[in-house]
């Protein structure tokens, strides 16, 4: 029997739109989709600048130079390419978070490796919820608090569960 999509298309094809803005440069980070006011080199015409000493002769502009006898380096517009990760939480209707049910992780798999996983994760279930999806990270808020505060203890034990059963799967990994 085949099972039903995980992500409808409707919603895939939203996310092919979304559009990212930040404020600053990622270093080394370049070749992707997403335009950028930050110069470097790239497919896209920027500017011009003078030469200095140490840059790379082949950024000049050397049809600008036999007319002006000057060096010039061409700047090209800068793609960064962004990481970009998924939230998979749970909800239920007419709340906010905070529920504490958690996800069918076996059916999230497929997308979680490069999502986030949260949704009733607590110091108790978090280490299946790894073993089972695989995600990127996991995030937690209500399943750390004790009498709707932050309990450090909890806290401490979550993130012993999560270091525990990451070194297990690298180690299966290796």
């Amino acid at each position: 029997m085949a099972s039903a999509p995980l992500l409808d298309r409707e919603f895939l094809e939203k996310l092919e739109r979304l559009t990212i803005h930040w404020q600053k440069s990622f270093a080394g980070l370049v070749g992707g989709h997403n335009k950028s006011r930050f110069p470097g080199s790239g497919q896209e015409f920027l500017d011009h600048r003078n030469f200095h000493h140490g840059d790379d002769l082949r950024a000049v502009n050397w049809r600008a130079y036999m007319r002006l006898e000057k060096l010039f380096l061409k700047m090209f517009q800068v793609e960064p390419r962004v990481p970009v990760r998924l939230l998979l939480d749970t909800k239920e209707d007419g709340r906010y978070g905070g529920t504490g049910t958690t996800y069918p992780w076996p059916a999230v798999r497929r997308v979680a490796a490069e999502a986030f996983l949260a949704g009733g994760l607590t110091p108790a279930n978090v280490g299946e919820a790894i073993q089972t999806a695989r995600p990127w990270g996991v995030d937690v808020s209500t399943g750390v608090e004790t009498n709707r505060a932050k309990d450090p203890d909890l806290i401490r034990a979550f993130i012993s569960e999560v270091r525990r059963v990451d070194s297990t799967l690298d180690s299966h990994r290796r």
